[in-house]
């Protein structure tokens, strides 16, 4: 086996045996072995519901962020900012951000679409420790996610008026 980097956040993986194609997983660009991974800290998270539950929806948008694939729908993309932004800047909870999702789907509409970054950020969710006690964990999946996030900072304005716009009649006074 040989080592290779996943196409979307360069986390390294032991590859395919010679002559075997590594394959990226639709529409995420991710190498299986990368999104295997990102499945494994969801499961730990989700194992550990009553304590670590409010942090899945923060995973669900870094690892969405940072795997952008060709075939990723646009509303995908677009939901893992919102959420990147109401969680990371505006503070919102998991559950609300997971709320604040539902209530854009319903309204339904056209989503806005940005170019990928060109780098993946400095850490990937093979970066978080999967400790299932939980400070840890959160501690490191918040410095993913805001890696992450950082790495689209040039739409980080827009996003924020996008949600603004979309939001106020959801939660008024909490998104501003």
């Amino acid at each position: 086996m040989r080592d290779h980097p996943c196409p979307g956040c360069g986390a390294r993986f032991p590859g395919p045996a010679p002559g075997q194609e590594q394959v990226e997983v639709s529409p995420y660009r991710s190498s299986a072995e990368c999104l295997a991974d990102y499945h494994e800290l969801s499961a730990v998270i989700l194992d550990n519901a009553a304590l670590l539950g409010q942090w899945h929806q923060l995973g669900t948008d870094a690892y969405a962020a940072q795997h952008v694939g060709p075939q990723m729908r646009p509303i995908t993309v677009w939901f893992a900012l919102v959420g990147l932004h109401l969680a990371l800047d505006r503070g919102l909870t998991g559950p609300q951000v997971r709320d604040a999702h539902q209530y854009l789907s319903a309204r339904g509409g056209d989503w806005p679409q940005f170019p990928r970054p060109d780098s993946p950020g400095r850490l990937t969710a093979h970066d978080v420790p999967r400790a299932a006690d939980g400070e840890a964990l959160t501690v490191g999946l918040t410095a993913w996610a805001d890696a992450v996030w950082q790495t689209w900072r040039p739409v980080h304005e827009a996003v924020a008026g996008t949600c603004l716009q979309a939001l106020t009649d959801w939660y008024p006074g909490r998104v501003r």
